[in-house]
């Protein structure tokens, strides 16, 4: 008994050291070689224009690799086109780089990165690295700072955008459905030679008046003759004024 009790508190210990270590592992980072890692992809950057990019976009990943290898670049060739389009787009929306300062580390998401406050002609930003477990470089974000008042005016664009584009379908869409009743399967020809007759409300009540007039002399007709049959005298020898239904 004694010995299992001993055996459960043994891996309980190694359990805890392992745990220890693992998170010690995932919260250390070397500075010194993602700095380094990330000046060099920085050389880069800085030193290409539009039309460098462009040449680097368009070469097959099989050449660029080559040339980071033999130049010990701490970037992969796709990833490094992900990087410069990034780059390129940050270029044209906040303007010629300028200068980076404070760096910072931090692990997000299992992954070790490094930003910094980036100043570009028109705008700061911050300039963010992203490495892997062998520290080369997979990604760089660009977030510019914008102030309050940029930010309602992007919003309010965005709303009046999308309810306008709102807007505009509905309208198209009532009319293609306004123009359903020009199609050949939704009209309605008249009939050639028949037209209808108005019958007016004044007209419709002498109709019916006259319909129950001939109904009373049919069955005034009718009980007269039966009355003469059965008393056996003639038909003008009485009248019957008035039926009453009962």
């Amino acid at each position: 008994m004694k010995k299992r009790i001993l055996t459960v508190f043994i891996l309980i210990i190694s359990t805890i050291m392992l745990v220890g270590c693992t998170s010690t592992k995932d919260n250390d980072y070397d500075e010194a070689t993602l700095t380094t890692n990330a000046e060099s992809v920085m050389t880069i950057l800085e030193s290409v224009d539009k039309d460098t990019a462009q040449k680097f976009l368009d070469q097959r990943d099989e050449l660029l690799e080559q040339l980071f290898v033999q130049n010990k670049l701490p970037i992969e060739a796709a990833n490094f086109k992900g990087v410069l389009k990034t780059w390129i787009d940050s270029i044209e929306d906040f303007g010629a780089f300028e200068q980076k300062t404070n760096p910072r580390f931090s692990r997000e998401q299992g992954h070790n990165k490094l930003t910094f406050d980036a100043k570009f002609h028109e705008r700061e930003a911050d300039l963010s690295f992203t490495f892997d477990d062998d520290n080369y470089v997979t990604d760089i974000n660009v977030n510019g700072h914008y102030s309050t008042g940029e930010i309602a005016k992007k919003a309010g664009l965005n709303t009046l955008l999308g309810m306008g584009t709102v807007f505009i379908m509905l309208i198209f869409i009532s009319f293609v459905i306004s123009l359903f009743k020009y199609l050949p399967g939704n009209r309605n020809p008249k009939k050639p030679g028949v037209d209808p007759v108005p019958v007016s409300r004044g007209a419709s009540q002498d109709i019916k008046t006259s319909d129950n007039e001939i109904d009373n002399n049919e069955l005034i007709a009718v009980i007269t003759a039966a009355i003469a049959a059965e008393t056996n005298k003639k038909s003008d020898d009485f009248i019957v004024r008035k039926i009453r239904k009962r």
